[in-house]
């Protein structure tokens, strides 16, 4: 998935792993979230920003909303 999560107008990747694969839009309480922030020409590495993602019934999203 790709957003501006860190605010800065451009858009960062998503990825989540559950397990040694990394894939998207995979969901639970194994899952880890890796954000690549945007560096403008490309994108920085992807360090873990949370532990579980949409759990049980929770459904992945990314969203930006700028004035």
């Amino acid at each position: 998935m790709t957003g501006d999560v860190d605010g800065d107008g451009r858009d960062d990747v998503v990825t989540c792993t559950g397990g040694t694969v990394v894939v998207t839009f995979t969901r639970g309480d194994a899952v880890d979230v890796f954000v690549g922030k945007s560096t403008g020409t490309g994108f920085a590495a992807a360090p873990k920003w949370h532990d579980r993602f949409a759990v049980a019934a929770e459904w992945p999203a990314l969203s930006a909303l700028r004035p």
